[in-house]
């Protein structure tokens, strides 16, 4: 599945669920969409390039990025959907 196939099907999936707060993860998914983007442009041409490296790993690359000591739940969420969505 190509990235932009991936973020669409979460955007779906994110707006059909009966979520109390969807915007909340909708957000989150356009950040992480963005920052991969940016910082892992190799990722978002090649999703498959994601199985050598761990979703904590990932996780803390990006906290780093934000300058946080941990990404928020509905970011942490994003990525979850992300590695089920590509069968990682």
């Amino acid at each position: 599945m190509k990235w932009n196939e991936t973020i669409n099907t979460i955007r779906e999936v994110l707006n059909t669920r009966k979520l109390e707060q969807p915007s909340r993860r909708l957000s989150a998914l356009s950040k992480i969409d963005c920052i991969m983007k940016k910082h892992f442009k190799e990722i978002t041409e090649n999703p498959s390039l994601l199985k050598s490296i761990p979703k904590a790993e990932l996780k803390s690359q990006i906290a780093k990025i934000e300058q946080v000591k941990k990404m928020n739940g509905a970011e942490s969420s994003i990525i979850n959907n992300i590695y089920d969505k590509l069968g990682l």
